[in-house]
């Protein structure tokens, strides 16, 4: 390879790392919330218990019961919900993403790295 191939590669390598690393980050943060519902659970009276799911589109869902099965039954229902909206399927890309980005921005650098310290100019032999 010639050395301006060198320098291309490892260029494109970083951006390409940094462009996947970027864009691992929202998916990711999946994993935490930013669902397009919100879940609570309120006990009632000592016993009984409440749980409301509030979409964004202004649809809710209610469970009314005891303590354990309004737990149950939301873990359960936003389980679906989050297949549904491929929530898991999106954080699973999203750390693939991270992965793949790191390992180009891991190459970029290497190369990049082992082309600052192996370049030498060649004098040409005759003029």
């Amino acid at each position: 390879m010639t050395s301006r191939r060198w320098w291309v590669a490892g260029t494109l390598s970083l951006a390409g790392g940094l462009v996947a690393v970027a864009a691992s980050v929202p998916l990711m943060l999946l994993a935490d919330g930013g669902w397009p519902w919100h879940a609570s659970v309120s006990e009632v009276v000592g016993v009984s218990a409440h749980a409301d799911i509030q979409h964004d589109d202004g649809r809710v869902e209610t469970f009314t019961g005891t303590v354990d099965e309004a737990e149950a039954w939301l873990a359960q229902r936003e389980s679906q919900l989050r297949r549904e909206a491929g929530i898991d399927r999106k954080i699973a890309t999203g750390r693939a993403l991270a992965v793949g980005g790191l390992t180009l921005l891991a190459a970029g650098t290497a190369t990049l790295a082992w082309r600052l310290t192996h370049h030498r100019t060649q004098a040409p032999l005759h003029r």
